[in-house]
């Protein structure tokens, strides 16, 4: 488990310092985040909160289609807005390693932070599917941080970055 955890960390490491293997970067923080906001943070919320839960397989197969369909929907949502921080921008989501251009294509047309709706729309379908109230407290507060202090450190590196350009965007995306 260590070696699962050190060897992508540190190929992340050198190929960020490095400038190499965008794709490869952007898979391993996507796999990560993914990985602590759908399995870990809810694993966390059951245990901590002392409520059982229903391991998903021992569900009927109708159940588990609705439910993987669910939790796909804001997915698909996130893994678009990376493949255009990545294809677009030529950087990752990690602010460490921001996109060198301002993303205004694909899911970036209609919605600004669609990263930050995907994670909290993801919360909100677990959130139902485990019948958890903090893991929906989770969701409130990742709505509460992308709209107060991601936006208000976001705002100024890209204003800083883009200058006018992310104006316009910004008055014309929600």
């Amino acid at each position: 488990a260590l070696l699962a955890v050190l060897l992508p960390g540190q190929l992340l490491v050198r190929w960020t310092i490095r400038g190499e293997r965008l794709e490869a970067r952007a898979l391993i923080q996507m796999v990560a985040f993914a990985g602590f906001l759908v399995l870990v943070l809810p694993a966390a919320a059951i245990d901590g909160s002392g409520a059982g839960w229903r391991h998903p397989l021992t569900r009927p197969a109708w159940q588990l289609a609705i439910i993987v369909q669910l939790l796909a929907c804001p997915a698909v949502l996130g893994l678009t807005a990376v493949q255009e921080f990545v294809t677009r921008g030529r950087g990752t989501p990690v602010p460490f390693d921001p996109p060198q251009r301002l993303v205004t294509s694909g899911i970036y047309a209609y919605v600004r932070s669609p990263m930050q709706l995907s994670a909290m729309l993801l919360l909100c379908a677990l959130a139902v599917v485990l019948a958890n109230g903090w893991i929906a407290a989770a969701a409130v507060g990742a709505h509460v941080y992308a709209a107060g202090i991601a936006s208000l450190d976001e705002e100024e590196d890209l204003r800083g970055r883009f200058g006018d350009a992310w104006l316009r965007y910004r008055s014309r995306v929600p």
